[in-house]
């Protein structure tokens, strides 16, 4: 845009002490790096929040999510509306006791919710055990990448400090001796130090699908044939998963409630283990679009793009640092990933375009005499063996990390984002702030079947 501006300015006569101020600030804008981008890309955002702030929209609204508070708020035989930001309702189907879908008119989408419970034995095994369980995990998401309705894919981990009450395993130094009492104490406080750094971890899976919709008056229908594709998909997802031991049920409709609520407060009560909700608390928030942050009553949350992964051999724990970080009092972090699935005909040609790009680079610094840069023969291998996958049978996915950090206030909320900062070097992610896009952000985090920044 900045040459195609110079070009025609110079056509046109215009002096060239007029034309070199605009080229220079054409390559500012599209080349100086401002918090990891350059200042052309931050320029949709930052015009969505000036406008927001003229019309006024980032002030208090309510709701931004709309869920029953009970049972008996749900409209007799109609479906529940979840609303959420840049987005039209979302209607949640199914009753209390049958499995809840979320249904998006606009994308013309049905999204069904998994919660899923791995054994838990896979920092217990040994390295050649840890890429064995890997491989069967991986496995089995490539099974669901194959689902031939399927839109995308997304794996959620809710992580908070462990609030549940103490079992009491420290016994009683009433009536024991003086050795047996010490003995005692030093267990209590051996305990109270692991549960200090103890986490709890809620994992579930979201499956995205194309649906028909049916006609009828008063609008749009997921009919009773794509309902019943949707859990036929959820029963695969099931089957898959627990091919790779991951045990996994289906989320009715009154749990997606509660868990909406869980998910974007952390000062509510989590799930006993095994124990499921037979009421939901109220799902009706008001929210609030800052720059830096996005409110949702009195929970602050900020979230982070992951821009780049590591791209060397890591072993198969290499994000154990990222996921069990301890969080302070009433924080909590939500790691999502999105995949979407890549046609097998444009994943060909990518994998060749990605290929041909690697060579004519190499062949061009060899040519000019430039010294051999490893980024291109890092992708020259990446090429190459996403060639040899593709022969191999695996499809190819996009995928997109996000990491959200939820907090009662703004200091609670800077001190976790500088333990989150610490751990994703030490774990070598390249993480980018969302600055203006935090309530979208935080909307792509939860089971929803929403898309990241509009993609669908």
């Amino acid at each position: 845009m900045t040459l195609l501006l110079v070009v025609g300015l110079t056509l046109r006569g215009t002096p060239l002490w007029a034309v070199l101020p605009v080229a220079a600030v054409g390559v500012s804008l599209s080349a100086w790096p401002v918090g990891g981008r350059s200042a052309l890309q931050w320029l949709p955002a930052l015009a969505r929040q000036l406008l927001s702030r003229l019309l006024g929209s980032d002030r208090w609204h309510q709701p931004w999510l709309d869920g029953p508070a009970h049972r008996t708020a749900r409209p007799a035989g109609g479906p529940v509306l979840l609303r959420a930001p840049d987005t039209r309702p979302l209607r949640l189907l199914g009753s209390d006791e049958q499995q809840g879908l979320v249904h998006d008119r606009q994308r013309g989408t049905v999204t069904v919710v998994l919660a899923t419970a791995p054994t838990g034995r896979f920092g217990l095994l040994d390295p050649d055990g840890q890429d064995t369980e890997l491989h069967r995990w991986g496995s089995a998401l490539a099974a669901l990448l194959s689902i031939p309705s399927l839109r995308h894919l997304q794996w959620i981990v809710h992580t908070r400090p462990d609030t549940r009450p103490d079992s009491g395993c420290g016994g009683d130094p009433t009536g024991t001796t003086g050795r047996d009492s010490q003995l005692q104490q030093d267990q209590a406080l051996l305990t109270a130090a692991a549960r200090s750094q103890a986490s709890t971890h809620l994992h579930l899976l979201t499956l995205t699908l194309a649906a028909p919709q049916g006609r009828r008056r008063g609008g749009a229908r997921v009919g009773e044939d794509a309902q019943a594709a949707v859990h036929a998909a959820a029963a695969q997802a099931a089957t898959a998963l627990l091919g790779a031991d991951v045990l996994s049920y289906p989320v009715t409709a009154v749990e997606l409630a509660a868990l909406l609520r869980q998910l974007t407060d952390p000062g509510q009560p989590q799930w006993p283990d095994g124990e499921r909700r037979d009421n939901d608390p109220s799902v009706a928030m008001s929210g609030r679009q800052a720059w830096t942050y996005c409110r949702l009553d009195d929970t602050v949350s900020r979230s982070w793009a992951v821009h780049g992964w590591p791209r060397a051999s890591l072993p198969a724990d290499w994000l154990a640092g990222l996921l069990q970080s301890p969080l302070g009092d009433g924080t909590a972090r939500t790691l999502c990933v999105q995949a979407r699935p890549v046609p097998p005909d444009h994943a060909a040609r990518r994998a060749r375009a990605a290929a041909a790009k690697a060579r004519l680079d190499t062949a061009d610094r060899q040519r000019l005499g430039f010294t051999p840069s490893q980024g291109s023969a890092l992708d020259e291998q990446d090429a190459e063996q996403t060639a040899a996958e593709l022969v191999a049978g695996y499809p190819m996915a996009d995928l997109t990390g996000l990491i959200t950090l939820h907090a009662p206030d703004l200091p609670l909320l800077g001190a976790a984002a500088a333990g989150l900062r610490t751990a994703a070097i030490s774990q070598r992610l390249d993480l980018r702030p969302l600055h203006g896009q935090h309530s979208r952000a935080l909307a792509a985090c939860l089971p929803l079947g929403l898309p990241h920044a509009g993609r669908s």
